[in-house]
């Protein structure tokens, strides 16, 4: 060991080993490649997912057009609230062709009011078609009913959703697929409002992958399903082809355009939002709760070297690691909240806690460990 020498005021010496810088150097990469994991892409400002082909007249989602699999998150929505009158029930028409199966969930259509849970969901889990209400009485806060094999990857499919009070009704290219009595999909309230959604939730992170080439909403049940979807005066009709400046023309009423932005920016941004049961439905999730434990292990050892004078105290060194380790994951995942591309988790939290636990325990148990 080779100690650098300074001299200070000609009488005190300070001491730095080289066996201290290298642990310096090895602390300063681990916690650089933390945070530069934490916060890649570092792209506060990424592009909205959504490709609009004007001449085709279909809007493209969640499809990757930055190549990265941070960016492909997609939204478009209305700047003015839709009402709907649970009495008079709607009418939900939609072509679409699911292009890739969504991460967990994908939402076709969200209705956004502002709440944590929104008043209702219409969406897409694997190839199957799930349609959410909201139902604060209920444990989970929402009622599902779902079919099966719905939404195939690369089928064009016209879907179309009809709700009254106590009924729903599921059809495909006018087909009847699913009846479901007693579940309306505005729910039980008398009045149901907020901003449409498409292609994503309120806070951008459950992206529908696929294109849409038409959306027909009628604020109104028809029986028969109208032949024509422009007839009745529908509430919502937007043809993609009138894509412009960010705007798509709703036909009927301009109050009610749609708005695609350049820049992809959430309507609600969550700071650590619960973990929920449907996390665990995700290919992705129990991988990412694996890096998670382990990729944190090696700056908790980091913080293990900065407390090597706690070696003869484990379990105040113990303590230590681990809430340096928490304060560390609750800095990365608070920048996250501002980062549109990734997402504050508490379970990422949890996870990179424990992985600073299993860090503290090894040194611990290791400074315990009798002579040989």
């Amino acid at each position: 060991m080779l100690p650098l020498v300074l001299n200070n005021s000609g009488n005190e010496k300070l001491f730095f080993s080289s066996s201290s810088f290298i642990r310096l150097i090895i602390c300063i990469f681990f916690v650089s490649a933390t945070l530069w994991f934490g916060w890649y892409p570092f792209n506060f400002f990424p592009d909205n997912d959504v490709s609009v082909n004007t001449g085709s007249g279909r809007a493209a989602f969640g499809m990757g057009l930055q190549e990265n699999r941070f960016d492909d998150r997609g939204m478009a929505w209305t700047v003015r609230p839709v009402t709907f009158d649970n009495n008079t029930g709607a009418v939900f028409h939609f072509i679409l062709t699911p292009l890739k199966k969504p991460e967990g969930l994908g939402c076709i259509l969200v209705l956004y009011d502002g709440d944590s849970q929104p008043p209702f969901v219409i969406a897409q889990w694997q190839t199957h078609l799930v349609l959410f209400r909201r139902e604060l009485s209920l444990p989970k806060g929402y009622r599902e009913v779902g079919l099966r094999d719905l939404l195939p990857t690369g089928r064009t499919v016209a879907l179309t959703i009809r709700t009254r009070p106590g009924m729903t009704e599921v059809f495909t290219d006018g087909k009847l697929m699913g009846r479901y009595q007693g579940f309306s999909l505005l729910g039980d309230e008398k009045v149901t409002g907020g901003r449409l959604i498409l292609g994503n939730n309120a806070e951008g992170t459950e992206t529908w992958r696929g294109s849409i080439r038409r959306v027909v909403i009628y604020d109104f049940y028809t029986d028969p399903i109208l032949s024509d979807m422009s007839a009745g005066s529908p509430v919502i009709d937007y043809d993609f082809g009138t894509y412009k400046d960010e705007v798509v023309v709703n036909r009927n009423n301009t109050a009610y355009n749609l708005v695609i932005p350049d820049r992809f920016s959430p309507l609600a941004l969550t700071f650590f939002p619960p973990i929920v049961a449907n996390m665990f439905g995700r290919k992705n999730t129990y991988k990412d709760i694996i890096l998670n434990i382990i990729g944190f292990m090696p700056v908790s050892f980091c913080f293990a070297m900065l407390s090597r004078k706690l070696r003869h105290r484990a379990w105040l060194r113990f303590f230590f690691i681990v809430v340096m380790a928490f304060l560390f994951s609750f800095l990365i995942e608070s920048v996250q909240v501002l980062l549109p591309s990734r997402n504050s988790s508490r379970l990422d939290l949890l996870c990179n806690t424990f992985g600073g636990m299993l860090a503290a325990f090894s040194v611990v148990a290791g400074n315990r460990r009798p002579a040989g």
